[in-house]
């Protein structure tokens, strides 16, 4: 006789563990590849590990949908590379900079503004992208 416990059929092991490391961490499950509604939730300044170049961190909270109120981050090095798309995501928020050392000062004015943001991942990395400001930028 065969045991009431065993399952029939194949496994899904990758989706099991996902699953059970969810839900004993209480965590979320991932956010798919999407445009998002959300909100700039926080924006900090830090250093890579491996060195010295400074990076800026967004963080994101999804205000809409299946996701709402998942948090996604994004990270942007800040070098010379850089700064022309740094530069362009921050016109988009309402926040055109005339000097870029005016960055540190002027990023205050971003938290809690609506954004629409684009989420995808190639090879295992999360990529996201500001498309746009939903909230009208202040003019006091």
């Amino acid at each position: 006789m065969e045991s009431p416990n065993r399952a029939c059929g194949p496994v899904d092991l990758f989706a099991a563990t996902t699953a059970a490391t969810i839900a004993e961490h209480n965590e979320d499950p991932p956010v798919p590849d999407g445009v998002y509604r959300a909100a700039i939730e926080g924006l900090r300044f830090t250093e890579r590990p491996s060195s010295v170049v400074p990076v800026m961190v967004w963080t994101f909270r999804i205000r809409a949908g299946a996701h709402s109120d998942q948090i996604l981050q994004k990270r942007r090095l800040l070098a010379a590379s850089s700064l022309h798309a740094v530069r362009e995501e921050l016109t988009r928020c309402g926040i055109p900079l005339r000097r870029f050392s005016d960055l540190f000062e002027r990023s205050g004015q971003l938290i809690g503004r609506g954004v629409r943001i684009a989420k995808h991942t190639t090879n295992g990395v999360v990529h996201v992208r500001v498309l746009c400001c939903d909230d009208p930028p202040d003019r006091s």
